[in-house]
């Protein structure tokens, strides 16, 4: 739940305010009140609540229409922090004596029949006062309201048993065709009741999923997989997938999902189905899905259902993009069908194939199975004009175990920022004071920032006393986002480093760097200033 912005507490002060000069009219206040409509924050409502039984009939009236809404437009979920909101929250002005001295005898003016009067008596089910909980949930349950299910369900929380009861009572004659998606909305609020150990009658959320299944809701549950919270939308893919009639349609757009799970769920669901024609007419599609897991369950399927047919798609999923696909599909060639020339493969590939059709998965696969000899066939690829063949090809060199270090500074200088980075990682284990130097004249040289960047952050992983020295001579240049991170990096080595390793230093190496910490503009943090300047005394 996102915190208040400044500008809701600024209203919400002066509708507190006792003497207020803003005041002079009640009018004023209902604008501030309807103001706050446009936060869209749940967290306005505890605030807002003592104005519902204001003595003026205006304010009274657009408060609890302002919470209506804020309340409409916001997920169920967000409903369990704002009952402990309400529960904690207390309020010492005396227009907050109307709530906080709330009696159950004061709900009876307000209509079951009316949404905002509704939603009203739901926020009374949170009271901190157990009879008022009981008495709201007594007018809640009196006659099937959808509106009132959220709050029902929320109340079989309720420490009081006879609350609970109630609340149990009034969902059980909410049970029925036509208030099915007021469940699906609170979803979320159902499967979470499996957590609430003072929760003793979960039969109730069998029932409810048993509505659910029912054929009369099957138009609910697909309705709730276009709804604008995930979980409901996740468990209204997976729900009606399980226990409804789905159609080629409503499968494609479950598997084109840009979320993973439901995407893994409707392919599960095709992989599990018992008939083999449907299965087989469809694992060609989902072994090349976009999402790695499955990809990697197809295949799984495909060697258990489709032996004869495994062979091939496994050798052509030694070319998957993911490293992990690429591992499964050496494994099972390697264990079922005993193959092991896979060198020979991934070298044969890169040969025949154009260079400039070249695949990156080929190039990464032959750096995760072959040898230092393979270096040779690899180094064409670090000028293709391919961002993802040059990146897998400094990858694989790097993972052969390359001592050639020019090629990754050379990687380092490229212009695309995941070829540098790339780069960048394959240098580190060569650090040295050497490199270390070699890398500073490549920082003072290059006039782009990322660039620069980048190899600031290489110093951080260089030996101690280089990555301090260079590092605060960066700090000097005049590039704002350079000298912000020099002074990370400063603060973050005066941190972690034992300082007593200066002891070792020469003459010569204290005062060079008293030289440099004297040029360097002052830390924002004057403590870290005063150690740093302490260092080599």
């Amino acid at each position: 739940m996102k915190p208040l912005s400044e500008e809701a507490h600024q209203i919400i002060n002066q509708l507190y305010q006792k003497h207020s000069i803003f005041f002079k009219h009640n009018h004023d206040k209902v604008e501030l009140i309807q103001h706050l409509q446009h936060e869209d924050n749940v967290r306005v409502i505890p605030f807002l609540l003592p104005f519902v039984f204001h003595q003026n009939a205006a304010i009274a009236e657009v408060t609890k229409r302002t919470i209506h809404y804020i309340l409409a437009q916001s997920a169920c979920k967000q409903w369990i922090e704002l009952e402990q909101l309400i529960k904690e929250m207390n309020f010492y002005h005396k227009w907050s004596q109307t709530w906080d001295h709330l009696l159950p005898s004061h709900l009876l003016t307000f209509q079951i029949d009316n949404p905002v009067d509704a939603t009203i008596l739901g926020l009374c089910s949170f009271h901190r006062n157990g009879y008022v909980r009981e008495e709201a949930v007594k007018i809640l349950s009196a006659q099937p309201q959808g509106q009132a299910i959220p709050f029902l369900l929320l109340r079989l929380n309720d420490h009081i048993s006879i609350t609970k009861k109630r609340a149990l009572q009034g969902l059980r004659n909410n049970l029925q065709t036509e208030l099915s998606p007021y469940f699906v909305d609170a979803i979320y609020l159902v499967e979470h009741l499996r957590n609430y150990p003072n929760v003793t009658d979960k039969m109730i959320i069998d029932e409810i999923e048993l509505l659910l299944q029912s054929a009369a809701c099957q138009t609910a549950v697909h309705n709730g997989t276009y709804h604008e919270d995930l979980f409901t939308r996740r468990f209204c893919f997976r729900f009606f997938l399980q226990h409804h009639q789905y159609d080629t349609e409503f499968l494609t757009r479950a598997l084109q999902n840009t979320d993973a799970l439901i995407a893994l769920g409707a392919g599960e669901t095709i992989l599990n189905h018992y008939d083999q024609s449907f299965v087989y007419t469809r694992i060609k599609s989902l072994s090349v899905h976009r999402y790695m897991p499955l990809r990697r369950k197809t295949l799984h399927a495909i060697m258990e259902r489709f032996p004869d047919q495994a062979k091939a798609y496994l050798e052509h999923a030694l070319l998957d993009r993911h490293a992990s696909i690429r591992e499964y599909a050496r494994f099972y060639l390697r264990s079922v069908f005993n193959r092991e020339d896979f060198h020979t493969f991934y070298a044969s590939y890169l040969s025949q194939r154009p260079y400039e059709e070249t695949s990156p998965s080929a190039i990464l696969g032959l750096g995760e199975i072959g040898a230092a000899s393979c270096i040779p066939l690899i180094e064409p690829f670090l000028l293709h004009p391919k961002v993802k063949v040059r990146k897998a090809a400094v990858r694989s060199i790097g993972r052969l175990h390359s001592s050639n270090q020019t090629v990754f500074i050379q990687a380092l200088l490229d212009p695309s920022p995941s070829v540098s980075k790339e780069g960048a990682k394959q240098l580190i284990p060569f650090l040295n004071e050497e490199l270390s130097h070699q890398l500073w004249d490549l920082f003072i040289n290059t006039f782009s920032v990322v660039r620069k960047k980048r190899l600031l952050l290489l110093f951080k992983h260089s030996l101690k006393r280089d990555c301090l020295y260079y590092t605060i001579k960066a700090r000097q240049l005049s590039e704002p986002l350079i000298q912000e991170l020099s002074e990370e990096i400063i603060v973050w080595w005066l941190s972690h480093y034992n300082r007593t390793f200066f002891l070792t230093f020469s003459e010569g190496e204290k005062m060079r760097l008293r030289e440099e910490i004297k040029k360097m503009p002052a830390l924002t943090d004057e403590m870290r200033q005063m150690e740093l300047k302490q260092l080599g005394h």
